[in-house]
């Protein structure tokens, strides 16, 4: 605090010592790396950037027959049919749908909907692709009974899992930033 009330505002970067990059000041700087990263910015990032919160994530509501395809942010969801189980305590309808995004081998993605006879509304069963890039959810939602039809909401959400990356950084700067430092021999 200057002798006005004000806040004093700090001059230059705060650096380690010339030659002498210690644990503890390496450390500090996988703590603001990792606070950054798990704030989703680059640790080079302006501060006065501003990313519009739809670009993070993208997501539709469709209505699919079998067979019919869908796409969304590269990813194309084919319809493939639904299925019904009863298990011992609900009755479940499970929808078959094929994923591909022309860099992996397409794979199936299966959603679900439960039925507790005790309940008034289903619980929605998610299925999700976790990647480094982006994460893919689909969810099932209304379907015709005879299961020739299925609506399904698809969302991607881009690099949800550098927000984890960054927090174990995060984590691993702390943990340094607490180790004693070493002392010298006399």
């Amino acid at each position: 605090m200057t002798p006005h009330g004000g806040v004093r505002r700090r001059q230059g970067p705060r650096r380690c010592p010339r030659g002498r990059a210690t644990i503890r000041c390496v450390a500090a700087a996988a703590l603001i790396a990792g606070v950054l990263a798990a704030a989703g910015r680059p640790a080079a990032a302006a501060q006065d950037e501003l990313v519009p919160q739809g670009a993070w994530s993208v997501q539709t509501e469709t209505t699919l027959k079998r067979g019919d395809v869908a796409e969304l942010a590269g990813y194309r969801i084919r319809f493939d049919g639904l299925a019904a189980h009863e298990e011992s305590n609900h009755f479940k309808v499970v929808g078959t749908f094929t994923v591909s995004n022309g860099r992996a081998a397409p794979a199936t993605m299966r959603p679900a909907k439960k039925f507790y006879p005790q309940e008034q509304t289903p619980i929605a069963g998610v299925d999700y692709w976790m990647g480094l890039r982006e994460d893919l959810y689909l969810v099932l939602g209304d379907f015709a009974r005879d299961g020739t039809a299925a609506t399904i909401k698809v969302q991607v959400n881009r690099l949800v899992s550098w927000i984890w990356i960054g927090g174990a950084v995060l984590t691993l700067g702390a943990l340094l930033a607490i180790l004693p430092e070493r002392k010298k021999p006399a």
